[in-house]
């Protein structure tokens, strides 16, 4: 199979270089505050480092959280206090680990396959569904990827110095490993055994002898020695750390749970408008697995990369889209070098355009048609949720234009490369409008800002505000309210008095006790996310 460098250069390269979708992870990332489930969980671990200066053992509402290494939080944490805890200052990190992802990706994409696919690999790794969504967000994923991502990239460098190499694929896996745990290695590991495969003796990766062990004691120690001290000086930590989060979750019921095709229906929905690209590009690496050309081996290296990750997180119970994030820098390598290829070749097909541009053209026009149908009583009455899109009309109608005018460009253009621009553009300037848009009234709702300030302006001051039914970081976060994870209503009142708060979501108001029914009165009442959270007091 011949490289896309050595037949005719593409007629174009893609807007701006791709670069600009960097511009809608910005405006996701700055106007909005933390979003449930994840970014108030993550956001109050890292303050509490700062607030208890406590950096061995971290903790969520005065509670010890022994689930996840701190390397994150350590980072988030730092922005944070130098920028008056700024969800946007937050959220750099992952917005850099993105952008070093992609940078490595377009240089992976040079040395494997040429100029051609290393020019198209940003917007397609930027412009996906995915990275749009969570390239952004407080999350340990992006900076997860980043360091797997580089230090994979580094080990199948094989022509350089294996010294450096060697260093740098280590410490990033440790890293790794210090940023989400022992997943960085099962990442690394699965580009090791795909190189093992795929590529001849003396192509995988160059490293010999004593700088694969330099390899594993850089990749174990971070982690490592931070589980020793941390439990050093917590215990209670230790069974956790050393069992708990890995042999132990074999024999309990793991947290989001999935069955094996859950992935399988999402990604492809999440790799938009690359899915058709990606699809091509690993039935071409099945049909040239013989093909002993370097480009071949190449391709068939990601390919096998991919599916290895794939298969084995569709195999594991667990089930989010997010773990998937370390192979999106491999899918948008597969699509860029399918792109390349099949342009040059004289091969490209319309329909890997039109494909993806009639969904997003289906989903403007739905959009659309919604926000008419909220504004018609008889529609309205026929379907009474429309009423939740009426707060979005002006940026909901900019949403429906977008993705209809430059959807049905890609389609128009959907003989060319130029068309899956077009396709990009859809996404990534619908998502910059919700940036500017949309998330800031939807802020309204999804953040717990405005309530937890309600909350702090009560003249009641308790000890703790236990919760029911209702995550209580963002609480915590935003009002500086002692929110905690503890239920026990009944311990609180007689412990606080006619100082008693409770947070209880209003389902699970009807499971209280009589005794606390009977005790307790509403104060506040407000909508967080998808939860409508009654603010309690003491009866006087």
């Amino acid at each position: 199979m011949p490289t896309a460098d050595s037949l005719t250069p593409l007629p174009r390269t893609p807007l701006l270089g791709g670069w600009w979708l960097f511009v809608p992870l910005l405006a996701w990332a700055a106007f909005r505050g933390w979003w449930a489930p994840d970014e108030p969980r993550y956001a109050q671990i890292a303050r509490e480092c700062w607030d208890r200066g406590e950096w061995l053992v971290l903790h969520i509402c005065g509670d010890i959280y022994p689930d996840k290494p701190p390397l994150v939080y350590w980072i988030a944490g730092v922005f944070g206090r130098f920028s008056d805890w700024s969800e946007f200052a937050m959220r750099i990190p992952s917005l850099l680990a993105t952008l070093g992802s992609v940078l490595l990706a377009q240089r992976m994409a040079r040395r494997l396959f040429g100029e051609a696919a290393a020019r198209w690999v940003v917007p397609l790794y930027l412009g996906t569904a995915m990275l749009l969504e969570i390239g952004g967000r407080l999350q340990l994923d992006p900076i997860l990827s980043f360091f797997t991502f580089l230090a994979a990239e580094r080990l199948t460098a094989a022509t350089e110095p294996s010294g450096s190499r060697a260093a740098v694929s280590g410490l990033a896996l440790g890293l790794g490993a210090l940023s989400k745990g022992p997943v960085a290695w099962l990442h690394g590991g699965f580009a090791l055994v795909a190189a093992r495969l795929a590529l001849p003796k003396g192509q995988r990766t160059g490293i010999r002898g004593l700088h694969w062990v330099f390899i594993v004691l850089l990749a174990i120690a971070p982690a490592l020695l931070w589980a020793i001290f941390a439990s050093l000086s917590e215990p209670i930590l230790a069974d956790h750390l050393f069992f708990g989060q890995h042999l132990g979750r074999l024999s309990e019921k793991a947290p989001h749970e999935g069955p094996p095709w859950q992935h399988l229906l999402e990604m492809p929905v999440l790799l938009l408008p690359t899915t058709p690209l990606v699809i091509l590009a690993l039935w071409r690496a099945w049909r040239t697995r013989s093909d002993g050309e370097p480009a071949s081996r190449n391709l068939r290296f990601l390919a096998l990369w991919f599916a290895f990750t794939f298969l084995v997180f569709s195999i594991m119970p667990p089930k989010r889209p997010l773990y998937l994030l370390p192979i999106y820098p491999v899918a948008a390598l597969l699509a860029a070098q399918e792109l390349s290829l099949r342009w040059q070749q004289g091969a490209w097909r319309r329909w890997i355009v039109r494909v993806p541009a009639g969904l997003l053209l289906f989903l403007g026009v739905a959009v659309g048609l919604a926000l008419i149908g909220a504004r018609i009583p008889a529609v309205l009455e026929k379907a009474p949720k429309l009423d939740q899109v009426l707060p979005y009309g002006l940026a909901g109608a900019a949403l429906s234009l977008t993705l209809i005018v430059f959807s049905w460009l890609a389609w128009r253009r959907s003989d060319s490369p130029r068309g899956m621009d077009h396709l990009v553009q859809a996404l990534g300037l619908t998502f910059l409008a919700a940036g500017f848009f949309v998330a800031p009234v939807l802020d309204e709702i999804k953040s717990a800002r405005s309530l937890a300030l309600e909350i702090a302006a009560l003249p009641q001051k308790p000890e703790a505000i236990p919760v029911r039914g209702v995550q209580p970081e963002g609480y915590r976060y935003y009002g500086r309210v002692p929110t905690v994870r503890s239920g026990d209503l009944i311990e609180a009142l007689n412990r606080d008095g006619d100082q008693f708060l409770a947070l209880v979501e209003t389902r699970q108001y009807q499971t209280l006790s009589p005794e606390v029914q009977e005790r307790t009165v509403e104060l506040l009442r407000g909508r967080v996310g998808s939860r409508e959270v009654i603010v309690l007091g003491a009866k006087p």
